[in-house]
């Protein structure tokens, strides 16, 4: 789900009182979720974020175990990643291509060249 619809349905009382009721988990990407809002949630309800993008489909992720970690991901050694730093300090994400990670390292499918 995108945030804003959990956002809806965390609003409207009825909605949020049968979701709860029906559902196991929610998987939420594409944007922050409300930490009031996902911090209320993850009392009742698993929240799992997940990160991926057009050109390389969904990333692996890892279940992270504590609930009240909801708002963290954590990536899969599968996806063969690192973080190289940038001028400024900052991890920048980066797949090195890998014939042992092939099936999870979406972006060579969709840019095989590189």
């Amino acid at each position: 789900m995108a945030p804003s619809l959990i956002v809806d349905c965390y609003n409207d009382d009825a909605y949020c009182v049968r979701m709860l009721q029906h559902l196991n988990f929610i998987v939420y990407g594409g944007g922050m979720l409300p930490e009031e809002i996902g911090d209320v949630l993850c009392q009742r309800i698993r929240l799992l974020t997940l990160m991926g993008s057009c050109e390389t489909s969904l990333l692996p992720h890892q279940i992270i175990e504590d609930p009240q970690d909801w708002e963290y991901i954590s990536l899969s050694p599968c996806l063969g990643h690192t973080f190289v730093d940038d001028r400024d300090g900052l991890g920048n994400l980066t797949i090195k291509k890998h014939e042992l990670y092939e099936l999870h390292q979406g972006v060579f499918s969709t840019f095989p060249h590189k």
